[in-house]
């Protein structure tokens, strides 16, 4: 938590229907939510390539890693 009262949490529905409609997702990726004014937004979203360990075991993170890695490469012609 940055500031503001740290046991204010975003809302869990507005999470669940981002990850719903977020159309075209790659099969890893992480989104940053905050809150503003009492409301949830997303501040960002990153690619699985792009984002840190941040308390994932590793061996979740490493499979995420994985997964997306074999989906960038998937079209690959090998050039």
């Amino acid at each position: 938590h940055y500031a503001g009262d740290p046991l204010q949490f975003p809302d869990a529905d507005t999470i669940r229907r981002a990850v719903r409609d977020f159309a075209d997702a790659p099969v890893a990726y992480g989104l940053d939510f905050g809150l503003a004014g009492g409301k949830t937004l997303l501040v960002e979203a990153n690619d699985a390539y792009s984002i840190g360990l941040y308390g994932l075991s590793p061996p979740l993170y490493a499979d995420m890693l994985e997964a997306r890695w074999s989906e960038l490469t998937a079209n690959s012609t090998g050039v």
